[in-house]
């Protein structure tokens, strides 16, 4: 037998398989997909129910994403729906930070020309029509007591397309205990759920038909009805779209997400003789979707797509995020568009505003010890690189322990910038904010 087919999971696929996949695959959709349908604009949520309905005749989900779907929902809507107190606590603070700054300067003693009664009518007019508008947002929007006419679409594209109900306890408990092994060697779906994180609020398990799920081993339940699936319909094509980027689900090497693990190409061949599996995030499946089906979905909802699922994942798994992940974040907060680039390339990620492109490079240097030879040798690859890929600008985002700032490591960065001028080298470390989420802080300047 050749190697490729003894280990299927280590191949990607050809173009070819590629192209078969899409003619004849069963689309699977995560839990967490179907939620972010609550998160877009509604323009953009409306794009992705068209594609979707584009091959409805092949589209499925799990049993325990159903009942993920149902039990999270509520939290979603509620979530989206406090985002307006929080906006109008924005407002307000500001407003009033305003008014105690104005009153302080003690206009009225100190300066003949400004009137600051006319100021505070300004500032009260601002509030009004914030509020206002606020208002009228809310009046669009959907809260937990509101008809879910998102929900009513989703009944209507999966009707008839869930998986079947566990049979009773024993099944889930045989994944429960299988779980608990393969978890604790690191073996995918769910490991890095292991030590799932919980509000106080949250229960560690999900009860339906009297059937008991622990939360925990949900990403493996999910994973297991799609293998029982697939086998039960003798399907030979799978796609998998999740906006879960972690770890247990992706094979990742040097900061780049190269595809699904290995692990699980081989698994679901083994188990259910599927010949092609193939995973996409929500964004990526978008993209070939446009190339595979014409389904012309716009950049813009492509980027909302991309936003909405790193802030997401952010969120979700402030502990267990990559450093991959924070600089995205970054990336995203700045600049209208960021791709990823992968393979061996010079530059991480290519991003623009308008029509400026720039070039981002990041090395994550908190363990190399000879830095200074690290930075020289790539500023050298990337020179030779920008005027091929039409760039105005690349920025080198080194990750550094504060430990490691000196002096002379900041004149390295400082010369470099002025050498070079289409050049900029950045000093950076991943900090925590109070909700102990990580995030990426640059140095405005080098002390």
């Amino acid at each position: 037998m050749q190697m490729q087919e003894l280990f299927k999971g280590y191949y990607s696929l050809t173009e070819e398989d590629l192209n078969e996949l899409w003619k004849n695959a069963v689309f699977v959709f995560d839990t967490n997909v179907l939620l972010n349908l609550y998160r877009y604009q509604s323009s953009t949520r409306d794009s992705l129910i068209k594609v979707i309905e584009g091959f409805s005749e092949r589209v499925w989900i799990p049993y325990y994403v159903g009942l993920e779907f149902q039990n999270n929902r509520v939290n979603v809507i509620s979530k989206q729906y406090n985002r307006y107190s929080e906006l109008e606590d924005i407002v307000s603070k500001s407003v009033t930070d305003m008014q105690t700054k104005v009153n302080n300067l003690q206009l009225k003693k100190r300066h003949s020309n400004i009137d600051p009664d006319k100021l505070m009518e300004i500032i009260e007019s601002f509030k009004s029509n914030m509020s206002t508008e606020i208002d009228g947002f809310k009046e669009m929007s959907m809260d937990i007591n509101s008809p879910d006419t998102i929900r009513e679409k989703i009944d209507e594209l999966f009707h008839g397309k869930v998986g079947k109900a566990p049979k009773n306890q024993e099944e889930i408990d045989k994944i429960t205990k299988d779980g608990a092994i393969r978890y604790k060697y690191r073996i995918p779906p769910g490991f890095k759920d292991n030590k799932k994180d919980l509000n106080e609020d949250e229960s560690s398990h999900n009860k339906h038909a009297n059937i008991y799920y622990e939360r925990k081993y949900g990403d493996l339940i999910i994973w297991k009805q799609i293998i029982e699936h697939a086998k039960d319909s003798e399907l030979t094509d799978i796609i998998f779209i999740t906006d879960d980027n972690k770890s247990d689900w992706w094979l990742k090497k040097s900061g780049k997400t190269i595809g699904a693990r290995p692990e699980l190409i081989n698994e679901i061949k083994e188990e259910a003789n599927v010949e092609r599996f193939h995973m996409y995030t929500m964004e990526n499946f978008l993209s070939y979707a446009n190339e595979k089906m014409g389904a012309k979905v716009e950049d813009e909802v492509i980027q909302e797509v991309r936003n909405i699922s790193s802030n997401n994942n952010l969120e979700n798994h402030s502990n267990n995020v990559s450093v991959e992940d924070i600089i995205q974040n970054y990336l995203l907060q700045r600049f209208e568009t960021v791709v990823a680039e992968n393979g061996d390339y010079v530059f991480d990620y290519i991003v623009s505003n308008g029509d400026l492109r720039n070039g981002i490079v990041v090395k994550d240097l908190r363990l190399t010890e000879n830095i200074k030879n690290n930075i020289i040798g790539n500023i050298e690859r990337i020179k030779n690189s920008i005027y091929n890929a039409n760039l105005e600008m690349v920025y080198v985002i080194c990750i550094l322990e504060k430990s490691q700032y000196t002096e002379e490591l900041f004149w390295l960065f400082r010369h470099t910038s002025m050498r070079y001028h289409n050049i900029k080298v950045l000093a950076g470390s991943i900090e925590y904010n109070r909700d102990n989420s990580r995030f990426l802080h640059i140095l405005s300047n080098y002390k």
